[in-house]
């Protein structure tokens, strides 16, 4: 505690030099907190456990130029209706499944009362979205039958629940976030039923040609129990904005989209691994990242030199200061402790100046993120482990610019070179 209130004293004493190495703290941990946020988004999409889906074993289907109604003839019409035959007949493919995201649901009311707090988190004003509103995803029983385990509690959709019909009430799943607002058996506007609750932290693509993904801790997954007959349009639509495949094997990609062009003709649909599609993705954000990736290796020398040149200044000014401790029995060890308290200080108070200068400069994007749980590369937040990794990269660049002091001029100090020749 003496060298706490001693490190106060000093820093305060020079209060021009700590505001300087403040501002460094400052300004170079906001980088880092970006730079972090990026990879650890990379970390997070490219894991597989953290997708509900396999990302292995898993496509979308996609095409090289989406048509318009007005182009469709009865030829394009017979190709769409012949690849859902070859999706059904084919030996390579497992199983395929659609969904569909362009359903908000309001919260108008609940069996139990709705919380305020949960209807505050669910309003978003930028997004235009001026009432309690749950996102919904309506999925197909193909497209459940291939998300992995997902439940932590409650029980999931059975066969039953997409032969209903849409005016009968329906089970729902909730995401996670939602587990503290809502019990297994609720009643969701007279008629969802809260049948369980989602696994945390967990995401699924929403849009085939977007590379866009979702966390689903705020959302809402819904049996389609649309039994109504769709024309080719909408089929064609649904099978390049909605459907997702499993194949039983990598190695049937080649005669599965060989497959879509005979059957598909001139709609050209071809199908893309997941797993791959986020790849890419990271693949080339790596390759924009290198110039930053270079810039916050120059920040973290000149966190070092800053430091260490900052300190030896400090003791430069304080030289008779030690000059005298050290003659009247401190070790140096002990004044390497006070300088390393002094720059710790510094170091907090620029760590809590990088956050908040963080979060007023993304707050809108952070607010938006965290109501929409949009996933992607360049999400920015201020996540625990994202805070732990920045602290842990600052503290080693605080103890190893403090290493090189004591090794290249601590360890050489004598207290009659300090105080001018008096032992």
């Amino acid at each position: 505690m003496i060298r706490f209130n001693s490190a106060l004293k000093e820093l305060w004493n020079r209060k021009i030099i700590t505001v300087l190495i403040v501002l460094q703290f400052t300004l170079g941990l906001f980088h880092f907190i970006t730079s972090v946020n990026i990879y650890y988004s990379m970390n997070y999409l490219s894991n597989n456990n953290n997708c509900l889906l396999d990302t292995n074993t898993t496509y979308f289907m996609r095409t090289h130029n989406i048509k318009q109604y007005r182009d469709f003839s009865q030829e394009m019409k017979d190709s769409v209706d012949q690849v859902y035959k070859a999706l059904i007949s084919s030996k390579s493919i497992e199983g395929y499944g659609t969904y569909n995201t362009y359903m908000p649901l309001e919260l108008k009311n609940s069996s139990k009362p709705i919380a305020e707090e949960l209807k505050n988190s669910l309003i978003n004003p930028q997004m235009h979205v001026d009432k309690p509103t749950i996102e919904t995803i309506t999925i197909d029983k193909g497209y459940y039958d291939m998300l992995k385990e997902s439940i932590s509690k409650g029980k999931g959709f059975t066969a039953a629940d997409f032969k209903k019909k849409p005016e009968e009430k329906q089970g729902v799943i909730l995401g996670s976030f939602l587990e503290k607002y809502f019990d297994i058996g609720d009643i969701i506007n007279d008629k969802f039923i809260v049948y369980g609750f989602l696994k945390k932290d967990k995401f699924i693509p929403i849009q085939n040609d977007g590379n866009i993904y979702v966390k689903l801790d705020k959302r809402m997954l819904l049996p389609n129990t649309n039994d109504t007959m769709k024309d080719s349009e909408s089929r064609y639509y649904e099978l390049v904005q909605g459907t997702l495949l499993k194949l039983k094997n990598k190695e049937d990609v080649d005669t599965v989209n060989k497959l879509m062009l005979n059957r598909g003709k001139n709609l050209q649909f071809y199908i893309k691994n997941l797993g791959d599609a986020i790849n890419d993705e990271n693949v080339a954000i790596n390759k924009n990242e290198k110039p930053i990736i270079i810039m916050e290796i120059i920040i973290g020398i000149f966190f070092i030199l800053g430091i260490v040149v900052i300190t030896l200044t400090s003791i430069l000014i304080r030289k008779r200061e030690f000059g005298i401790k050290l003659a009247f029995g401190e070790s140096l060890i002990g004044i390497f402790y006070q300088l390393l308290i002094e720059n710790f200080i510094t170091f907090f108070i620029g760590f809590v100046l990088s956050l908040i200068y963080f979060r007023i400069k993304y707050a809108d994007v952070i607010r938006n993120a965290n109501t929409m749980g949009i996933v992607g590369v360049f999400d920015v937040k201020l996540s625990f482990p994202i805070l732990v990794i920045v602290f842990f990269i600052t503290f080693s660049i605080v103890i190893i610019a403090n290493m090189i002091i004591l090794e290249l001029f601590l360890k050489k100090l004598e207290p009659k070179e300090l105080i001018g020749g008096i032992e």
